[in-house]
């Protein structure tokens, strides 16, 4: 799954206003969640082979 940047920032600037537990949503939809890390290398790969990112080494 990919997240917008503008996603990103809702996320960012929500996180005091809002808490998000994923224990309902995986109970009631079944829903499984990726860690932050592995989502956001996931994205940034997904950038680099759709030719969005320029080729680099991870970091």
């Amino acid at each position: 799954m990919l997240l917008s940047l503008a996603a990103v920032r809702n996320m960012r600037n929500e996180v005091e206003h809002s808490r998000f537990d994923p224990v309902r949503s995986q109970v009631e939809l079944w829903l499984s969640f990726c860690p932050m890390p592995e989502t956001i290398a996931d994205d940034v790969a997904w950038y680099r082979a759709n030719g969005m990112l320029p080729a680099g080494s991870a970091t």
